[in-house]
């Protein structure tokens, strides 16, 4: 009979916040969350391990898998904890997780999929069989994409793609089986994953973990009312893949955002104005695309939004952005979460109509569900005949609080 392989000890947990009511840590890979029958054989559990190292009990308000590594949040007390199983509850808190994915990913897709239940032959041995699959929605987008040219299977070259994770709900293995549904599997997934490529991992990088982070946990916190993010790094073993992979090494680089800007333009000072954005976007170490004629298709593709408009005199959307505007305004396009601004460009000298078209925009992408960031920008040319020394302050302030 072979021997068990000695169990790993993780020493201590490194705490990313805390305050007198919550404490979060980074979970490593392998770490049960917390005790459980179905394994038995194990001895170290995050929450008891965190009970003693901070000499007090702690209450757990949500999970990650074992293989999953990152943001892990307890509280510090029942009240708290459940002040924050409400919020999970409501909806309100936004959990962001990188995964490393076989396969090219697009540049953004939202995918709206009910899942079925996974129960387990023991623990769920007197569940109900035939549960009616629960809605399940993640928003995916493509940060970096690579290919080597190593054959595997009948394919000449193998491709992966860096993807980050925007889940909605919270099912069991939601991101997992919604990457499989989209034939992009997780590398290091043995449930849904693809075993080729997960030895490909094993044998070429020394990989045995499932390559899923959950880097980022969004709150209001539910006392000091204050927008709480907590962030955990990717670690060195994953930025060495990166480097191997010819994508940055350093995590800041890696985590870059790619800027779709729509630009409505009446007589060609909002195009002039994009191209100086696009030229500080692009420095800020992100990518951008100046789209003057766009599709519905555009929008929906596109994983951060910027608008870019100026405004007729009678406070309407430029002719060209107009088909946009209209056409989202019909279909109603859901852009749950994508990230978004409006430069508005206007002229205070024609009344309520000033910057019609930027605030219509602006009241659209929110109704749509798309995320602002930071406040709408409105030039006046009456009062800055030149945009770009009013907008340039601002657009490092919108790229600073952007998310990747």
């Amino acid at each position: 009979m072979s021997e068990r392989p000695a169990p790993i000890e993780y020493g201590e947990l490194t705490i990313l916040y805390q305050d007198e009511n919550y404490v979060a840590i980074n979970k490593p890979s392998g770490l049960l969350v917390h005790r459980s029958f179905l394994d038995k054989h194990e001895t170290q559990f995050a929450m008891q391990m965190l009970r003693d190292q901070l000499g007090q009990h702690v209450f757990p308000v949500h999970r990650l898998d074992r293989p999953t590594s990152g943001v892990l949040l307890f509280a510090l007390n029942s009240e708290a904890a459940r002040d924050m199983n409400q919020l999970f509850i409501e909806g309100t808190i936004a959990k962001r997780y990188l995964a490393l994915v076989r396969g090219f990913a697009p540049e953004s897709v939202f995918l709206d999929k009910p899942l079925k239940e996974e129960l387990d032959k023991i623990a769920d041995k007197f569940a109900d069989q035939d549960k009616a699959p629960q809605e399940a929605q993640t928003q995916f987008n493509c940060l970096h994409q690579a290919a080597l040219p190593i054959p595997i299977g009948k394919y000449p070259t193998v491709r992966y793609s860096l993807v980050e994770c925007f889940p909605k709900t919270g099912r069991k293995h939601q991101i997992r089986r919604h990457l499989k549904h989209l034939s992009l599997p997780i590398i290091g997934d043995v449930n849904h994953g693809d075993n080729q490529h997960n030895q490909f991992f094993r044998e070429h990088f020394e990989l045995r973990r499932l390559m899923l982070f959950a880097t980022e946990l969004s709150f209001v916190h539910p006392y000091s009312n204050e927008s709480i993010t907590i962030k955990a790094p990717l670690g060195e073993d994953m930025l060495e893949i990166c480097k191997q992979l010819g994508w940055p090494e350093q995590e800041k680089g890696l985590l870059m955002a790619h800027i779709s800007i729509f630009v409505g333009s009446v007589n060609g000072g909002a195009e002039r104005l994009s191209d100086e954005v696009a030229a500080t976007i692009e420095q800020a170490g992100h990518t951008a695309t100046v789209i003057t004629e766009a599709s519905l298709d555009d929008i929906k593709n596109a994983s951060h939004i910027l608008i870019v408009t100026s405004t007729t005199g009678q406070g309407d959307v430029p002719s060209n952005l107009a088909g946009l505007y209209f056409a989202m305004n019909s279909t109603f396009p859901m852009l749950t979460d994508k990230p978004f601004g409006v430069i508005a460009m206007g002229d205070r000298c024609y009344g309520d109509t000033f910057c019609g078209a930027g605030r219509s925009f602006d009241e659209l992408l929110r109704d749509l569900q798309a995320k602002p960031v930071g406040n709408r920008l409105e030039i006046d040319a009456c009062e800055d005949f030149e945009p770009w020394p009013v907008t340039e302050p601002w657009l490092k302030v919108w790229l600073e609080k952007l998310p990747a």
